[in-house]
């Protein structure tokens, strides 16, 4: 509905120039209002695909796009051989209170623990209190998954811990599902609190371990619960179960590879594969992960790549930072180059004009172009043209015989115009030193 003006055509060379300009004049507009300005103002060809163009290789615009959710592909890693080799623990924080939850992975089975504050002392006694009754004394060490707090970072090598058969496995810091078992721990735990007291504030450690018995006498997917499957006596008979721990390993693992198709349709209800972009070493990327309601995503570095693996250092303001992180390479998205679109454009032109050419002069050998020709006004003129300079006490002719070295100029017929030379003017020389003068 805008009123019909006259416009400016703008050529294809300032054609970016100009419109990144705008762009970063209106506050990094989305395109759809880029569009609606210059278009009020400014006409050129392929407009629309230059504003696309501009708008896409805009760093600050891409930190805050909004991408529809892509299909993840789900995976389930390797069973464990036993039960209680392989833990998950994390740290629970409600009401300005910390809650160490600690949880086997094929049982399920739950134990908690209040702590004062997350550091690497309190961490590992909370953790050797809850895992060491729990761990076999002989065979392989128990793996604890964590994430990568720095207190839980602090205990990877941890000789205390090593001594007791527990080791420390921390998650991928950029990965958003780096500790699932542990984060439903603890939703599960929040559930049990609210159940028990749903006005209740701080817990205490008896409604804590009421909270945790609980839940350990839930009864799971597979028919059990977590404490019948842990000890293999029925909760409320403790007569014997007849199980084996392989039948629940397996049947673990075949409940979680059967849910996969049902988890990536919920989460992606689209099927929409994640594109994996040809990464580079020294190539800017920004992670689809990072975006929130409250700040933009944050500029990565990508400092070495790995078949589908890439390694990435953060950027901070005008700072690089020396932690690096291992992601996906479908998990990063690169901001198109605008000079290398450029580049490339540049490049197919200048190979369709080379092929029509040789197809014009097929057979023919290609010479190296002619240099211009130099301008005679900056040309050097010959000897033979040049005149010697007289000056006014100079005699023009003495009428002396002209010796052999000497050189004698013979009058030319036509001037060259275009050699360099004093003007002409007509002469006047005394009459003494006219030729009638000595004749006579």
């Amino acid at each position: 509905m805008a009123p019909t003006r006259e416009c400016i055509v703008v050529p294809r060379q300032v054609l970016d120039g100009l419109l990144t300009s705008l762009h970063i004049k209106l506050d990094h507009s989305s395109t759809y209002q880029l569009k609606s300005v210059v278009h009020r103002y400014f006409f050129a060809l392929d407009m629309d695909k230059a504003i696309e163009t501009v708008s896409n290789g805009c760093h600050q615009c891409a930190a805050l796009q909004k991408i529809p959710h892509k299909l993840n592909v789900q995976s389930t890693g390797d069973p464990p051989e036993t039960i209680g080799s392989a833990f998950a623990a994390d740290v629970m924080k409600r009401e300005r209170q910390l809650i160490l939850v600690v949880r086997e992975y094929v049982t399920s089975y739950t134990a908690a623990r209040l702590i004062t504050d997350e550091r690497q002392e309190t961490l590992r006694e909370s953790l050797l209190c809850l895992c060491v009754e729990l761990c076999p004394l002989d065979g392989p060490f128990a793996v604890v998954r964590t994430d990568p707090a720095p207190g839980f970072q602090a205990l990877v090598n941890d000789e205390l811990l090593r001594r007791h058969r527990i080791t420390i496995e921390v998650g991928r810091f950029k990965n958003k599902n780096k500790n699932p078992v542990a984060d439903k721990a603890i939703q599960e735990l929040e559930d049990e609190i609210l159940r028990q007291d749903p006005n209740t504030r701080c817990i205490s450690p008896l409604s804590l371990t009421l909270a945790i018995a609980r839940l350990n006498s839930r009864i799971r997917n597979r028919g059990l619960s977590a404490r019948e499957m842990w000890t293999q006596r029925d909760q409320f008979s403790n007569n014997q179960i007849p199980l084996t721990d392989q039948s629940l390993i397996q049947r673990q693992y075949e409940l979680q590879k059967s849910n996969h198709r049902y988890s990536e349709i919920t989460k992606a209800p689209s099927g929409a594969l994640p594109e994996s972009p040809h990464l580079e070493v020294g190539d800017l990327v920004y992670l689809y992960n990072d975006r929130n309601k409250t700040c933009a995503r944050d500029r990565y570095l990508v400092v070495s790549t790995d078949n589908s693996w890439c390694n990435i250092r953060k950027f901070v303001g005008s700072q690089l930072r020396n932690t690096s992180y291992r992601v996906k390479r479908s998990d990063c998205y690169k901001v198109p180059s605008l000079l290398n679109t450029l580049r490339q454009q540049d490049t197919y032109s200048y190979d369709n004009s080379i092929s029509s050419d040789e197809d014009d002069n097929t057979g023919k050998p290609q010479s190296p172009p002619k240099p211009p020709d130099i301008p005679n006004v900056i040309s050097i003129p010959h000897l033979q043209e040049l005149e010697p300079e007289l000056f006014e006490n100079e005699p023009s002719d003495l009428g002396l015989p002209i010796g052999e070295n000497e050189l004698q100029h013979e009058p030319d017929d036509q001037v060259n115009t275009d050699v360099i030379r004093r003007s002409t003017r007509e002469r006047h020389p005394p009459k003494f030193l006219q030729d009638n003068y000595l004749l006579s």
